[in-house]
């Protein structure tokens, strides 16, 4: 009896850890409100959470509704996320909940994590919630930001951009001021009056130029002739990072960073009253200088300086970071700082400022 009970906790182990390669950060993905015949999309982003690579292999829906776009064979190593675009084009009014499983390969096993998605299909959309950016006229967008991150050469990254034309006239959505790396497919192309659409763009990394932070902002014309403004302005970001490829023996004898991903900044007082403040330091515990190439901001609104870019052997260098408080309602999108480094195994180092 407790040989078979120890055989039944040891399956019971390898059952958890052979469904727990893949996280993410819910098991359902609310669509919220989706108007009658206007396909609405969401990005599933997975983590693996495991010390190995995982491969994607399929992705599965339960219905003809529910659409997948995803790559084939994507290897996801340690660490890194992934992402899954989902797409339910409603066929009839009322709740819905369907199921999404994705097949990874892991370690010579096929794998499956299943997650749901739910949502209301309406016939004219009375909550804005998930549209929350107005950039005036009665258009709404899910997001005013675009962010790229861990993007490199070769890569198209793409993301899209949820949009609800709450006007009594068609609307068909143009943007002005778009870079030469960033292209946008809208879909439809003309969105009827309570009803919703989708913006996808697509980043071209071999456009971008030199390794770091790339930013731009495009603006949505509401009407023929519209002019560019704060209140009709997105902000874009994309991280190009380098494509690490390094032997064995020369890892054992690469630089090493050590840095905290997130910084708390300590409000001052006093004359000081509108201005944080915080320090953080960044090690090197390989064996061989550390070098920061590259040091920027994702927002303006920071200020940043390093006392060294050459890290030694067992040193440290300090980072400090102010932000002017009474501007941050100015200010679009995460307070982030962006470090390249020569790390084989940390090329970037991103730090959220909260």
């Amino acid at each position: 009896m407790k040989n078979k009970a120890l055989l039944f906790l040891f399956l019971a182990c390898a059952c958890t850890n052979a469904n727990a390669q893949l996280t993410t950060p819910s098991a359902t993905v609310h669509f919220g409100e989706v108007a009658w015949h206007s396909p609405k999309t969401q990005d599933i982003t997975f983590q693996n959470k495991t010390h190995h690579a995982v491969t994607l292999t399929d992705v599965r829906t339960d219905c003809a509704c529910t659409s997948a776009a995803w790559k084939r064979g994507q290897v996801i190593d340690a660490g890194e996320k992934a992402s899954i675009r989902l797409t339910f084009d409603a066929q009839t009014l009322g709740h819905f909940k369907k199921s999404v499983r994705v097949y990874t390969d892991y370690k010579g096993k096929t794998q499956v994590k299943e997650v749901w998605i739910e949502g209301r299909v309406v016939a004219e959309l009375t909550n804005l919630d998930d549209y929350p950016y107005d950039v005036g006229e009665g258009i709404h967008l899910s997001t005013g930001t675009l962010e790229f991150d861990n993007v490199r050469n070769g890569d198209m990254p793409q993301q899209t951009v949820g949009i609800v034309n709450n006007t009594k006239e068609s609307y068909v959505p143009t943007l002005m001021h778009m870079p030469a790396w960033l292209t946008a497919e809208c879909t439809p192309t003309t969105i009827r009056p309570g009803r919703t659409g989708t913006i996808t763009f697509t980043a071209d990394a071999s456009k971008v130029g030199r390794y770091g932070l790339a930013q731009t902002n495009i603006y949505v014309s509401r009407h023929m002739g519209d002019k560019v403004g704060k209140d009709n302005e997105m902000q874009v970001s994309l991280t190009l990072v380098p494509q690490v490829n390094i032997t064995p023996s020369a890892l054992v004898i690469a630089p090493k960073a050590v840095a905290d991903t997130t910084l708390t900044l300590v409000a001052g007082t006093g004359r000081k009253a509108n201005k944080a403040t915080g320090t953080m330091t960044i090690g090197n515990t390989g064996r061989s200088d550390l070098e920061i190439s590259r040091l920027q901001v994702y927002n303006p609104g920071l200020e940043v300086s390093l006392n060294k870019s050459v890290i030694k052997t067992g040193e440290v260098a300090t980072m400090k970071v102010s932000l002017q408080t009474d501007k941050l309602p100015q200010y679009k999108g995460r307070l982030r700082i962006l470090l390249i480094t020569n790390d084989p195994l940390r090329p970037t180092i991103v730090v959220d400022v909260k």
